[in-house]
Parts: structure tokens; C-alpha cells; sequence
């Protein structure tokens, strides 16, 4: 979703949940968008988590509470 990105001077941005529930930043290309959906077509790999919830508050390395689907 549109809302997970953080858009700055150097590109779009997400965080994504990595080993030990820990955010990393990650810069990705972005492709078409669709209602309120946002193509990532560079950047992320196929079953990364990436938060939605909260973007603004998260920060590299902190840890994070996964909630299910």
C-alpha cells in the first residue's frame, strides 16, 4: 500500500521487518499505482514484510510487533 512509503530528496523508502522482528530501511523503484496500492518494481524481494502501520514513528534498527493478517 501507498502508505507504507516514505518519500524523501533520495527516493522512496520502506521499512521492512528482518531477522529478530528489526526494521531496515530499504530505497525501491516504484511502478504503477492503483487505489492506494503503489508497484514496487525494484528493491524488495517476493515474502519481505513491510510495515504499514505506524511508518511514521519507526526508525532502522528498532524492534517491531508483527501482527497477523
Amino acid at each position: 500500500p501507498e502508505v507504507a512509503l516514505v518519500e524523501s530528496q533520495l527516493g522512496s523508502t520502506v521499512y521492512v521487518v528482518g531477522a529478530g522482528d528489526k526494521v531496515e530501511s530499504r530505497q525501491v523503484e516504484l511502478g504503477l499505482s492503483y487505489k492506494g496500492l503503489r508497484q514496487i518494481t525494484k528493491g524488495l524481494k517476493e515474502g519481505e514484510k513491510v510495515v504499514v502501520k505506524g511508518v511514521q514513528k519507526v526508525r532502522g534498527g528498532i524492534k517491531v510487533k508483527v501482527a497477523d493478517k
